[in-house]
């Protein structure tokens, strides 16, 4: 995991030597070299631990402050999931203005 972690850090100056060749995964797959992919990677090789659940209460304006801060997050699962589910909320759009 720390190749690919260096890799990310160094990335402008490996895709100007590299091109826009594509990294082989160890299933024989090929993926684009985008910073999007290599971050992906790096997030699907760390151990995760267990699963929680907790109870959480908001409020419209901390919801919109998230929001705002995570859809152009890197990681797809805030963008698709979380976002996508306060968009979904009873007059989220309304109350925010967004």
């Amino acid at each position: 995991t720390q190749k690919w972690i260096n890799v990310y850090n160094d990335f402008d100056t490996l895709k100007a030597i590299m091109g826009s060749d594509g990294i082989k995964l160890r299933n024989g797959e090929t993926v684009d070299f985008t910073k999007e992919n290599l971050f992906k990677m790096i997030i699907s090789n760390c151990p995760m631990g267990l699963n929680l659940t907790a109870r959480v209460t908001d409020n419209y304006l901390s919801l919109k402050t998230q929001y705002l801060q995570r859809k152009n997050h890197p990681t797809s699962e805030w963008r698709e999931v979380f976002c996508k589910w306060v968009e979904g909320l009873p007059y989220f759009k309304e109350l925010t203005g967004i």
